[in-house]
């Protein structure tokens, strides 16, 4: 067997094999060396971390892993039945406070008419009251009719008293204005928030 020449083996050794490392490094690199991957991850563009607006369930995923996507993209729908629920409760919540609205409104228009019915009353019983009291100075009529009389009156003036007070605490739930729009009031504008 023929043996190389040792400048040949040496030329071999200090510059062929090199050059050729060299060459088949440069074709891996240019080759794979854009991207790098593992079996788990492509680590190529930019992450984002996403975070949703609001909490629920989710009823389909659209986007798969390692999909590009843009902004305003749909990456997942949400499950619509809670918020369905959630809408119908807020809008029978809502016309619960409308009906309560109405109806306070509605027993303050009844109890005003009380009120001026109630005032009427009182014009007759102190009527009634001072002529039983110039009956009783002629003595045409007996004292107790005219303690009976002046006792109505009084009576009377009491329960306008009561009646007002009433109203007034009406108008404190109707929020100081029996007038407003039921949909301004304070309690039909919360459920409207």
């Amino acid at each position: 067997m023929v043996r190389p020449h040792p400048k040949v083996i040496r030329v071999l050794l200090l510059i062929v094999i090199p050059v050729m490392a060299l060459l088949v490094g440069g074709v891996l690199w240019l080759r794979g060396g854009g991207s790098v991957g593992t079996e788990d991850a492509y680590v190529k563009n930019d992450i984002a971390q996403v975070a949703p607006e609001i909490a629920g369930r989710v009823g389909e995923v659209i986007v798969r892993d390692h999909a590009q996507v843009g902004a305003g993209d749909v990456l997942v729908k949400l499950d619509a039945e809670p918020f369905r629920l959630a809408l119908a409760k807020a809008e029978a919540e809502l016309d619960a406070a409308r009906t309560t609205v109405e109806t306070a409104r509605a027993q303050w228009l009844e109890t005003r008419s009380e009120l001026g019915e109630v005032e009427s009353q009182v014009d007759y019983l102190n009527r009634q009251a001072t002529r039983q009291q110039a009956l009783a100075v002629s003595g045409v009529t007996s004292q107790t009719k005219l303690e009976e009389a002046t006792n109505a009156a009084a009576v009377a003036r009491d329960r306008v008293t009561v009646v007002k007070r009433r109203l007034n605490r009406m108008v404190a739930a109707l929020g100081g204005n029996p007038e407003v729009a039921t949909d301004e009031h304070p309690l039909v504008r919360e459920k409207l928030a």
